[in-house]
C-alpha cells in the first residue's frame, strides 16, 4: 500500500485562513467552491487515510503476535538452563513443603499448590508424589448447589489420600446444605457427596486435627456410630444452624484419648461426650437460645478435665445477653492461666487462683456501630469474679473491648497492683465527660496504682481522640521509672490536639522516647479512611 501523499489540506490552508479572517458572508462562488470541490476532496483523503490506518493496524497486530510467539519460545529455551532442573530432589522437596501446604478439594476441584506442582513436569511430579507431607492437609467444602461437580469428589479425594501415604492428616470439612419443609438437610446430599464423606471418615484413625462445620441434621449420619480418633489432638466442632434455633442434633460421643484442644461452637456441652486425658485448651461458645441449664452444666463438664494440664479456658455466649448463673458449689481450676473473650457472669462460684491473663470481649456477638452509647455491665461482674477467685495479685495482662473509661474501670484497675500490660478499646463517642475520665485514668496510671505497667494500648473503636499532655508526661516519667521497670510499649490512636503547635510538641517528645528505645506507635485515620501513623510504624 502507498503511503498517503495527498496535498488537499496544504492547498486549502490559505483559503481557510482567508475565510476565517472576516465575519462577512461568503460570496456565492466561494460557497460553490466549498460544496463542489473542497469538501468532496477532503472527505476522499480522509477515507484514504482510514484505509491506510486499518492496514498498518493489521501489520502491528501481526507483528505483536509474532513477537509474543518468539518471546514464549525464548522463555522456554531459558527454562532448559534453569538451575531448578538440576536441583537435587531433596532440596526441591523442602521448597515444596513451604509452598504447598494445603491439598484442597473445593467444590469438586483440587486446585492448590500440591496438586499443581505434581503436574508441572515429570521430575517435579516424582518429587511431589514422593513427599507425603504435601498431601496431609485436606480441606473439603461441599455445597448442595454444586451437584454437577459432586461426581468428581470421591475420585479426587481418594487420589489425595493415596498420595498422603500413612501420614497423619489435618482435616477440614464444611457442609453447606439448604433445607425446606419438604427436604431435610440429611437428604440434600447426593450419593457422590456421601461417598466422599465416607472416604474421609474411613481415615479418621489418621486424623491429627479436625475442623468440622456441619448442620445438625447430618450429625447423626457422620458421627454415629462414633468414629475412633486415637491420633486426634485438636478438635473444632461447630454446627451451622441459624442462631434463632437451638441445637436439635443427637448427642455426640467420640473417643479421642490424645485430645489437647477442644473448641465447640453452637453445640451445648450437654450434648457432647468425649474421652480424653490431657485436655489443656478449652473453648465453648453457646447460642443465646440454649437452655440456661446448658451454661450451668458446662462448668461442671469442664471441671472434669485434669486440672494439672488445663491452661486456657474460653467460655462465651453468641448474641448473648447477661446471664447470672449460680452453680451452687465452687469449682476450682488451679492451673488455668488465660481467659479469652468470655462472659464473667457465667463464671459464678469458679475459683481461678492462678489466673494472670484476661481478654474480655464485647457483650454482643456482633460489633457495635458508631453513635451508639455503650455501657460496661461486664466490669462489675469481672470485678466480682476476680474477688471470688482470689487472683487480684496474679493478673499481669488485661484486654478490655468496647468499654467506657468510667469510675468502675478505674476502681478495678486500682485493685490490680501487678498489672503489666493493659489494652483498652473504648466503645463510645468522644465527649467532654470521656475526656475528663481519660485524664483521671492517665493520672492514676502515672501515680503508680498499676505498679509494673510495661505496655499500654488505648484506642477508640469509632472515633479518634485528642492526645493529652498528661499522657505523654506519664510515658516520659515511666520510661525510667522504678528501678528499670519501664513503660516499654505505648500504642494509641489519636487525632491531634486542639492546638497544632501543642500537637507538634507532643509528637516531638514521643519521637524522642521512640529514639531512646520505647516502642511508640501513635496512629490516626486519614482522609482516605486508611490508618496513618503519626509516630512509629505498624511494625
Amino acid at each position: 500500500m502507498t503511503i498517503y501523499k495527498g496535498h488537499s489540506d496544504a492547498r486549502y490552508c490559505s483559503l481557510l485562513s482567508e475565510f476565517s479572517s472576516t465575519n462577512d458572508n461568503l460570496s456565492p462562488s466561494a460557497k460553490s467552491l466549498i460544496r463542489s470541490n473542497i469538501l468532496p476532496e477532503l472527505h476522499a483523503d480522509a477515507c484514504l487515510l482510514d484505509t491506510e490506518i486499518d492496514y498498518f493496524r493489521g501489520l502491528l497486530t501481526a507483528a505483536q503476535k509474532k513477537r509474543d510467539e518468539i518471546t514464549s519460545m525464548e522463555k522456554t529455551f531459558q527454562m532448559f538452563l534453569s538451575p531448578v532442573r538440576v536441583m537435587p530432589a531433596e532440596i526441591l522437596m523442602e521448597i515444596f513443603k513451604n509452598v504447598a501446604r494445603d491439598a484442597k478439594v473445593e467444590k469438586g476441584v483440587v486446585k492448590e499448590a500440591a496438586w499443581t506442582l505434581s503436574h508441572v513436569c515429570h521430575s517435579w511430579r516424582d518429587v511431589a508424589l514422593a513427599c507425603r507431607e504435601l498431601w496431609s492437609t485436606i480441606s473439603i467444602h461441599i455445597a448442595d448447589y454444586e451437584i454437577r461437580k459432586a461426581e468428581k469428589l470421591p475420585k479426587l479425594l481418594q487420589t489425595v489420600l493415596g498420595h498422603s501415604g500413612n501420614r497423619l492428616l489435618d482435616v477440614s470439612l464444611s457442609l453447606e446444605l439448604t433445607c425446606s419443609e419438604h427436604i431435610k438437610e440429611e437428604d440434600a446430599l447426593t450419593n457422590e457427596q456421601r461417598g466422599a464423606i465416607k472416604i474421609l471418615f474411613n481415615e479418621s484413625p489418621r486424623w491429627l486435627s479436625a475442623s468440622l462445620s456441619i448442620p445438625p441434621g447430618v450429625v447423626e449420619d457422620l458421627l454415629s456410630p462414633r468414629p475412633d480418633l486415637p491420633s486426634l489432638v485438636s478438635l473444632n466442632l461447630q454446627t451451622k444452624q441459624r442462631w434463632a434455633f437451638p441445637y436439635t442434633g443427637p448427642e455426640i460421643s467420640l473417643w479421642c484419648p490424645r485430645l489437647t484442644s477442644l473448641s465447640l461452637l453452637g453445640i451445648p456441652p450437654t450434648s457432647v461426650s468425649l474421652s480424653w486425658s490431657s485436655l489443656s485448651h478449652v473453648s465453648v461458645q453457646l447460642y443465646d437460645n440454649h437452655l440456661s441449664s446448658s451454661q450451668d452444666y458446662a462448668l461442671r463438664y469442664l471441671a472434669s478435665v485434669d486440672p494439672t494440664v488445663l491452661q486456657t479456658l474460653s467460655f462465651s455466649s453468641l448474641y448473648c445477653h447477661e446471664h447470672s448463673r449460680s452453680i451452687g458449689e465452687q469449682i476450682t481450676f488451679p492451673f488455668v492461666d488465660t481467659l479469652r473473650t468470655f462472659n464473667p457472669t457465667i463464671l459464678d462460684n469458679v475459683v481461678l487462683p492462678s489466673l494472670h491473663d484476661i481478654h474480655l470481649g464485647p457483650p454482643e456477638h456482633r460489633r457495635g456501630t458508631p453513635g451508639r452509647r455503650y455501657t460496661t455491665p461486664m466490669l462489675p461482674a469481672l470485678d466480682d469474679m476476680l474477688r471470688r477467685s482470689r487472683c487480684f495479685n496474679g493478673i499481669t495482662r488485661l484486654v478490655l473491648e468496647y468499654i467506657i473509661p468510667d469510675q468502675a474501670l478505674i476502681d478495678m484497675l486500682v485493685s490490680l497492683p501487678n498489672l503489666a500490660r493493659l489494652v483498652l478499646l473504648f466503645g463510645d463517642s468522644w465527649s467532654a465527660e470521656m475526656e475528663a475520665t481519660m485524664a483521671m485514668l492517665v493520672r492514676m496510671l502515672d501515680m503508680g496504682f498499676v505498679g509494673r505497667l510495661e505496655e499500654l494500648g488505648m484506642r477508640n473503636m469509632f472515633e479518634v481522640y485528642y492526645m493529652d499532655e498528661s499522657l505523654v508526661h506519664m510515658a516520659e516519667r515511666r520510661w525510667g521509672f522504678w528501678g528499670g521497670v519501664r513503660l516499654r510499649r505505648l500504642r494509641l490512636r489519636a487525632a491531634g490536639y486542639k492546638s497544632a503547635s501543642t500537637l507538634d510538641e507532643l509528637r516531638r517528645r514521643l519521637c524522642i522516647l521512640r529514639d531512646e528505645g520505647m516502642d511508640v506507635v501513635i496512629s490516626t485515620v486519614g482522609t482516605s479512611g486508611l490508618e496513618e501513623f503519626l509516630v512509629g510504624s505498624s511494625q
